[in-house]
């Protein structure tokens, strides 16, 4: 049995932490919320109103990839077995900006 080190347990509070402050601040800001501007008239307006929520989720989600991308890279403390994951998420955090971009110059 393999015993966990102080610095080990320090690291899992931390990235505790991090991750339930991110969820917490994706439940606490609801985005559709930002979408209901008003009731939707025509097609138009309602594929704005859903193109504006897609976007908000998209920017929240990607900055929750975000952040835990970098807690997890300093986590990493330089093993190059947990650097790739926290580089992995930071990709699909870009690539979530990315297609928010997309949606929102659609």
């Amino acid at each position: 049995m393999r015993r966990i080190h102080r610095s080990d347990q320090r690291h899992h509070r931390i990235l505790t932490l991090v991750t339930a402050a991110g969820l917490v601040l994706l439940v606490a800001v609801p985005a559709a919320a930002t979408a209901l501007k008003g009731h939707p008239c025509d097609a138009q307006t309602t594929i704005g109103h859903v193109r504006d929520w897609l976007v908000a989720t998209l920017v929240r989600l990607s900055t929750f990839l975000l952040t835990i991308g970098v807690a997890r890279s300093l986590l990493a403390a330089g093993n190059p077995a947990e650097a790739r994951p926290a580089r992995e998420t930071l990709l699909y955090a870009a690539i979530g900006y990315t297609l928010a971009l997309l949606v929102h110059l659609w």
